[in-house]
């Protein structure tokens, strides 16, 4: 079971399969068993939003479901199924006012065992053998207007087994780190250190540490601004965007013009 971080939806994995295989464990009817084979899981959501009744929509995926992640400030949802060596990656949108789970897109074929949801939404890493950086609104939109799927941002990070996104969501750390239980004999030959990638998937820094144990992320203080406020903001993006951009132009302007005056001085 998987809560929406906003609380006003659950997810549940319900594991069915084809059918039954019959297994035979020495003589007789006593040594005969029945195993479930061909998993085939459904996925029931149960929206929360309205106190008085419950209502629970199934996805029925017909493959097994690997993971599952909720976007963490919208409705949106991604899943990892099929087959563990070559598994897709498919993301979904629930409606609150229909009750409905609604399919959005896939990929097919990743490298996939988790996925990692940017604090603030809309970017997405798929972990793996390799890490891919996923706009998923950009992707969305691809696919709405028929576009070709954009070139994926892969990198790798060798025996990666921590990863972490900042509270900003500005940047995403992956690492190698020891058990606390390790043998301190070894601590030397391995790989142990972490990486700072932006969420585009840029390299920013690395650095390898022996006995290298953890990584965390300073928290952020809460935001001063409502969920109102963020919707408008939003909303209206390209306004405040150009606000800032004439003012940041006007700054450099005014800089270079204190320059000039100073080289003729």
């Amino acid at each position: 079971m998987s809560w929406h971080p906003k609380g006003d939806a659950l997810a549940i994995i319900v594991p069915c399969y084809k059918t039954k295989k019959k297994e035979k464990r020495g003589g007789g009817a006593a040594g005969e068993r029945y195993i479930p084979v061909g998993r085939e899981d459904n996925l029931e959501i149960a929206f929360t939003k309205h106190k008085k009744r419950i209502p629970i929509t199934q996805l029925k995926t017909g493959e097994e479901i690997l993971h599952f992640a909720w976007e963490p400030t919208g409705p949106r949802f991604g899943v990892i199924k099929g087959d563990s060596n070559s598994p897709d990656v498919v993301f979904y949108k629930i409606d609150h006012e229909n009750n409905t789970i609604n399919h959005l897109f896939e990929l097919k074929k990743r490298s996939a065992i988790q996925l990692s949801w940017n604090p603030f939404g809309r970017y997405l890493v798929i972990a793996g053998d390799m890490l891919e950086f996923c706009d998923v609104n950009r992707a969305l939109e691809n696919q709405k207007l028929g576009k070709s799927e954009d070139e994926p941002v892969r990198v790798k990070h060798q025996s990666m087994n921590t990863l972490w996104w900042s509270p900003c969501g500005r940047y995403f750390s992956t690492a190698v780190v020891m058990s606390n239980f390790e043998d301190r004999r070894f601590a030397e030959s391995t790989d142990t250190g972490y990486k700072i990638w932006s969420f585009q998937g840029d390299e920013l820094t690395g650095f390898q540490i022996s006995q290298f144990h953890q990584i965390l992320w300073r928290p952020q203080p809460p935001s001063l601004l409502s969920d109102e406020d963020r919707e408008k903001i939003m909303k209206n993006f390209k306004e405040y965007k150009n606000k800032f951009h004439a003012i940041d132009s006007k700054i450099i302007d005014e800089g270079k013009e204190t320059n000039k005056k100073k080289k003729k001085k």
